[in-house]
């Protein structure tokens, strides 16, 4: 007896929507930042499922500047560049990444967080397949990126997979604001 995982087609990430290379703004330009959009830089990328801080933000001038390649809310975003390769994050808002992120506007084939459950665990992977380039810094081109394929269930399926470990993630992230706030109290006491 199979499970059916095992019939659930492969699908291209090219073939799952748009997908963009960050850039960053020249930074001599300080008018490009400093404003309300997000920023995401690859250490951004371990704070949970989504983006809730940046270290830099981008100004409505910047934001002009980068419209090509903005990326709205609910948008799965992958470092695929150095180190950091294959850390996989979503977006909650209008926001833009450096050079070193490939990010997925996608087309209604796939739901985001089931993409992005998807990839989590591909991180050793998606290194492998940089370091493999032959090149110091190990990178995955964007056209590397979009031949990746990842499972593809019917909608219904990955709306309850994406269900059940968004209730996981979110236990996980209450927990640590929780721990936070002891450790906040526990220093104010001492």
């Amino acid at each position: 007896m199979t499970t059916g995982a095992e019939t659930w087609p492969e699908v291209r990430i090219g073939d799952l929507g748009k997908v963009f290379t960050g850039r960053t703004p020249p930074t001599e330009r300080l008018a490009y930042f400093g404003g309300k959009f997000p920023f995401i830089t690859p250490g951004d990328m371990r704070q949970g499922k989504f983006v809730r801080a940046t270290q830099r933000t981008v100004s409505h001038e910047g934001a002009e500047l980068l419209k090509r390649i903005q990326i709205p809310a609910n948008s799965v975003c992958v470092s695929c560049i150095g180190w950091q390769m294959g850390e996989v994050i979503m977006t909650d808002r209008l926001s833009f990444t450096n050079q070193q992120i490939n990010s997925m506007v996608l087309n209604g084939k796939v739901e985001p967080s089931f993409l992005y459950y998807s990839l989590r665990p591909r991180k050793q992977e998606l290194l492998s397949l940089g370091a493999a380039t032959g090149v110091r810094t190990p990178i995955l081109n964007k056209s590397a990126f979009c031949d990746l394929k990842v499972k593809v269930p019917p909608l219904p399926i990955q709306r309850r997979i994406s269900d059940i470990l968004s209730a996981y993630d979110e236990l996980i992230e209450n927990n640590q604001r929780r721990i936070k706030i002891l450790e906040e109290m526990a220093r104010s006491l001492y």
